[in-house]
């Protein structure tokens, strides 16, 4: 099976530190994005420990354009339930068309309200190639928050492990069971953390 401990997704920061992507957090951000192939508005939240720079789960914020009251209340959610996992808010994720490389202003404002720099972006393949079953792959990017900001690419052997259990996860149906904050808005009782997304993925 797929352990939850294996593959890391690994890049440098300007600062030259050490970024990893447990292959969970990965694929749950990638699924998020492939959940909503049409929307532009994609984005979410990295989570990692105050003593390690290992991302170790992402939260799946929006969809949709939030507005900026909404928008803090999620962000006060997440950091209560990092805090209940000994997490913290590290960093963002969005997706964007292939053809648009700029970062949204609105991905920067979240990040600068998360009083954090590291931000990826998602490639993502779309609906209809998802849906259709064929063997495609959504890649995960670095995403410079500034035009002086240099990350490094993500290892390719690194990112396979990510993009493994993406594939399994897909056959599993769990791309139209991502929720994220907006859903949560719409139905109080979905678990927008996506506590149980992956588990029997991952068991399997």
């Amino acid at each position: 099976g797929i352990n939850a401990e294996y593959g890391t997704v690994r890049d440098k920061t300007r600062e030259m530190t050490t970024t990893d992507f447990l292959a969970p957090a990965y694929a749950k951000a990638v699924l998020h994005a492939e959940r909503h192939a049409a929307s532009v508005s994609v984005v979410g939240l990295l989570l990692a420990r105050a003593d390690d720079a290992t991302v170790r789960d992402v939260v799946p914020l929006a969809h949709s354009p939030l507005l900026a009251h909404t928008a803090a209340l999620a962000v006060r959610a997440v950091q209560a339930a990092a805090k209940r996992l000994e997490l913290s808010i590290v960093g963002v994720y969005f997706a964007a068309a292939d053809t648009d490389d700029a970062v949204p202003a609105t991905v920067g404002s979240l990040a600068a309200a998360c009083n954090v720099r590291r931000c990826y972006r998602i490639r993502r393949e779309s609906s209809d190639q998802v849906d259709s079953g064929a063997c495609v792959q959504s890649t995960v990017i670095p995403a410079p928050l500034a035009s002086d900001d240099t990350v490094a690419p993500l290892a390719a052997a690194a990112a396979e492990a990510g993009a493994e259990l993406v594939r399994a996860a897909r056959k599993a149906n769990c791309v139209e069971k991502v929720v994220d904050f907006n859903d949560f808005i719409d139905d109080p009782s979905v678990d927008w953390l996506n506590a149980s997304l992956l588990r029997d993925v991952v068991a399997n």
